[in-house]
């Protein structure tokens, strides 16, 4: 449902476009339905928002930052306002903490943000309702200092509170979530059910497998953004754009430190800027790498060998150049031996 209303805003309300230091929400209510005139603030230090006016059917906000806030810096959102014939309450995201995503005009880049009106029944059959609900609770009671309990007057208090603040009875949440933990198949959302009824060996099991699952979506998140880094750094290379070739390399080293290609290849961006200081140790990195992982004789390492040698001949170190450049011209003459002999042996064999 919210992936639709997204959609709908990215076609109706294309005039809102990303800035530097400006946080593009979307609002809207548990159906999906946009929702005009809301004004957040997203910490302190931030402007009040305003719902521009040609987007407000569409719930589009903009935030002015604090300064020096960061892509990737999280805020907290507030509502400062509403339309006067409503009273709303944050459900999404639960803990009013968002991420600020980067500032490039790209259709991804905002924060959705759902909002319920305090009193609304529909709120105890939506999911994102509950899960918000049982997420709060459970912070307000997990233990403060140590040795300290969680007990049933704690949890009563918590419960009272957050009902409270949805505008509902606490035995309504209560049954609201014990329901929707019996019929979730989420292994997250049953392990936040489970964690609210104190049923601690299935939540730890369920909220175990919901931890395991997201690394591995987020583990693959890494994989295709290094990936995307090092391609990006290969094609400004060939563009003559070594220094920001190298910079697109950074990046995907700084994920995958221990890829002797990605590294020689940053190695090989800063040394054609002539930035030898740079790529010298990442050249000797990758080159310590290779040979712990195929030996020191093997033709994988020849090429790093080569680039090695190439900088330390620019850098002035003949003497060193010359030792690394006859050592890969030995690997690389031992390698076509062998690539000859296997050859002749299978011609050998065919006649």
């Amino acid at each position: 449902m919210h992936s639709s209303w997204s959609a709908l805003f990215l076609v109706c309300a294309a005039p809102l476009l990303a800035e530097q230091g400006i946080l593009v929400l979307h609002i809207g209510d548990l159906r999906g339905y946009p929702i005009a005139g809301v004004r957040l603030r997203a910490g302190a230090g931030s402007s009040i928002s305003s719902p521009r006016e040609t987007a407000d059917t569409f719930g589009a906000a903009r935030i002015r930052l604090a300064a020096n806030t960061k892509a990737g810096d999280v805020v907290m959102l507030e509502i400062v306002g509403v339309p006067k014939d409503k009273d709303l309450v944050i459900i999404s995201p639960w803990n009013k903490w968002a991420l600020v995503p980067p500032f490039e005009e790209e259709p991804k880049n905002f924060v959705p943000v759902v909002l319920v009106e305090r009193g609304d029944r529909a709120c105890l059959e939506s999911t994102t309702c509950i899960r918000a609900a049982a997420a709060q609770i459970n912070r307000s009671n997990a233990p403060k200092a140590a040795g300290e309990g969680n007990g049933d007057e704690q949890r009563k208090e918590a419960l009272t509170a957050i009902a409270k603040i949805f505008g509902l009875k606490p035995e309504e949440i209560d049954r609201a979530v014990r329901a929707w933990g019996e019929k979730t198949e989420d292994p997250y959302d049953k392990g936040l059910a489970a964690l609210y009824q104190k049923n601690y060996p299935d939540a730890s099991r369920d909220l175990g497998i919901s931890l395991e699952n997201r690394k591995r979506v987020e583990a693959k998140a890494q994989s295709d953004v290094t990936d995307a880094a090092s391609f990006l750094g290969q094609s400004l290379y060939e563009q003559g754009k070594y220094r920001q070739s190298a910079e697109a390399l950074e990046q995907a080293a700084s994920r995958r430190p221990d890829d002797s290609r990605i590294l020689n290849n940053l190695g090989l961006s800063w040394a054609s800027a002539a930035d030898y200081a740079r790529a010298e140790p990442l050249y000797r990195k990758a080159l310590a790498i290779d040979e712990k992982v195929w030996g020191p004789d093997n033709p994988h390492i020849a090429t790093t060998l080569h680039n090695l040698a190439e900088l330390l001949q620019d850098k002035g170190d003949a003497a060193q150049a010359e030792s690394l450049y006859r050592r890969a011209l030995a690997i690389d003459e031992k390698a076509l031996v062998e690539r000859l002999s296997d050859t002749c042996s299978n011609e050998g064999a065919s006649t």
